[in-house]
């Protein structure tokens, strides 16, 4: 995974109704935002039925492993910047 790729994957995550509107926000806090939206996200697919699953949420879900991805892929370049 390079930064491109990561950053690309993740610029369609909403985060900002995590945040009071008068916060600054720093790349860190951001990407810790759309983590957790990510996780929910996250859980609410897993905890689907076997019969729920269809081809749409099928593609729903390998996005969202690669967001993931990407997302731990950042922090620890950004902990490596540290």
């Amino acid at each position: 995974m390079d930064n491109t790729t990561a950053t690309s994957l993740l610029l369609p995550v909403p985060y900002m109704h995590l945040f009071q509107s008068t916060m600054q926000l720093s790349p860190k806090s951001i990407l810790r935002a759309k983590m957790r939206v990510l996780e929910e996200e996250y859980e609410v697919l897993d905890a689907l039925s076997d019969a729920e699953w269809d081809g749409q949420r099928q593609k729903v879900w390998e996005i969202l492993l690669l967001r993931l991805e990407a997302a731990e892929w950042l922090e620890e370049e950004m902990g490596r910047g540290d």
